[in-house]
């Protein structure tokens, strides 16, 4: 199972459907919008500037954007692609994503389906034409296509008597399901060949991960029991997750905690959380697995500011450890604070170096061969330096997870070298890193367990070498 690594501790993306984009940037979501190279150029170049000039303060967007071979759109989902290249006619709109029309297949043409020649067919055959050109005249080519998910695209063919056979004639469905899964593992495995990403068109957050992960779109599993899962599709997962790695799902439904432990025996590496799921029962049969946390949209739109900051909150509390999730936070407005779990307040900051002159950019320099020479690289270290310029420090809040920052050892000097009068110990996680940091700082420091997050202080009573640990994390 491979290991993602996230371009921030926590990262938070927001996601604007068709009908947003359609009112905001009068942008029709018709053929033209998914299948045209130009207009799917012209169309992301006027999204990233939206983007920015809407949120921009948020770090949405580009002040500038220039055009990019794309072919597929970095900012909505359309899974039409699998549908049609099995033969349903898609219905497209100016302000919704497309939707394949119901075929119904007979059980004669269910038995007598095979994969079809997908390169040879409509609109594979474009879209592969389009990146040939797109190549030769850019040198490469980015974005990819939703392929879809097993049962969501079975469906269109199967029609309602899907979830029937399910035990009435599950070699039936489990042939049908099978050939359906080499068809998306092919189609995602070539798409993944051309532009190196597979699911960008299913969530945008697969841009911000490395390696980029295949999300395989399960909308529809919540509609089946866990031992139909297990016995049909399964089996049928675990070959694709062979060949498409690292594997993910995209579980939007408001019961993953009922599938979970069946998801733990692919070799997962990523599974998208639908609002509504219990993710204290997800994260124990999930351990290692990246977790994305997903608001309600419909209480989003409903609910002030100060209830969505708490449904935020629980899910981040439900999901530890942080370093495996990530979540869409609303009130994030200045980049000091982007990477950290601060996600409402305000505050203040001492900017010590910005751009090359910090320590990850003389690494940078000096990794990239510029002879530089970089007499030191521990921050514990620097801080002989930068102490002077910061002047005295009466009251230090550290973070004391032990991964993210520095080591607690590490910290520990840290402290001593700064020498506050107090240490508000946070970022921890969990009463066991706490009480091994509590160690570390030995009986030089006193210790106090305070009842509030409230801490009302003042240099002149302030007092001397002591460790005081709010309530929280």
């Amino acid at each position: 199972m491979s290991e993602l690594k996230s371009d921030s501790f926590l990262p938070v993306e927001l996601v604007f459907n068709p009908n947003w984009w359609h009112k905001t940037a009068g942008m029709p979501f018709d053929e033209s919008f998914y299948l045209d190279a130009e207009t799917r150029m012209q169309n992301d170049v006027i999204m990233r500037r939206v983007l920015y000039e809407k949120y921009g303060e948020l770090g949405l967007g580009e002040a500038d954007p220039q055009p990019r071979p794309v072919i597929g759109s970095m900012h909505v989902a359309g899974g039409f692609i699998i549908p049609a290249l099995l033969g349903a006619s898609i219905r497209f709109a100016a302000d919704a994503a497309p939707q394949p029309e119901p075929v119904h297949w007979t059980t004669g043409q269910i038995e007598a389906f095979e994969i079809p020649d997908w390169r040879n067919l409509w609109p594979m055959k474009q879209l592969i034409a389009d990146m040939d050109a797109l190549e030769a005249k850019y040198g490469y080519v980015i974005g990819d296509l939703n392929t879809d998910g097993l049962l969501n695209a079975a469906y269109h063919f199967y029609g309602q008597d899907l979830f029937a056979d399910f035990y009435h004639a599950p070699d039936r469905v489990k042939r049908f399901l099978s050939i359906i899964g080499e068809l998306i593992t092919d189609v995602a495995g070539y798409i993944h060949s051309r532009t190196r990403s597979y699911s960008i068109a299913v969530n945008r957050l697969a841009e911000r991960l490395t390696p980029t992960p295949f999300l395989h779109a399960n909308c529809s599993v919540q509609m089946i029991s866990p031992k139909s899962y297990r016995e049909l599709q399964l089996p049928i997962e675990q070959k694709m997750a062979e060949k498409l790695a690292p594997f993910g799902i995209h579980h939007c439904g408001d019961n993953l905690h009922r599938v979970a432990h069946e998801y733990a025996k692919l070799p997962l590496a990523y599974v998208e959380a639908g609002w509504g799921s219990d993710i204290v029962k997800v994260r124990a049969a999930l351990p290692d697995v990246f977790l994305n946390l997903r608001l309600s949209p419909i209480r989003m739109l409903q609910c002030t500011p100060s209830e969505i900051a708490e449904d935020t909150e629980k899910l981040l509390r439900a999901a530890a450890p942080l370093d495996k999730a990530d979540l869409p936070v609303a009130d994030r407005r200045n980049m000091i604070y982007l990477g950290t779990v601060i996600t409402y307040g305000r505050g203040s900051a001492v900017v010590v170096a910005t751009g090359m002159q910090t320590q990850l950019g003389q690494i940078a320099d000096y990794d990239h061969g510029s002879g530089t020479s970089i007499a030191f690289t521990s921050l514990n270290v620097l801080l002989d330096v930068q102490l002077g310029e910061i002047g005295q420090i009466d009251v230090l809040l550290v973070p004391i997870d032990g991964t993210y920052t520095m080591s607690q050892e590490e910290m520990v000097q840290v402290i001593d070298q700064i020498g506050p009068a107090v240490v508000i110990p946070m970022h921890y996680f969990g009463a066991e890193r706490l009480g091994r940091f509590l160690g570390l700082m030995g009986e030089r420091w006193q210790v106090e367990m305070a009842a509030s997050p409230v801490l009302p202080l003042s240099r002149a009573t302030l007092p001397w070498r002591k460790v005081i640990v709010l309530p929280g994390r």
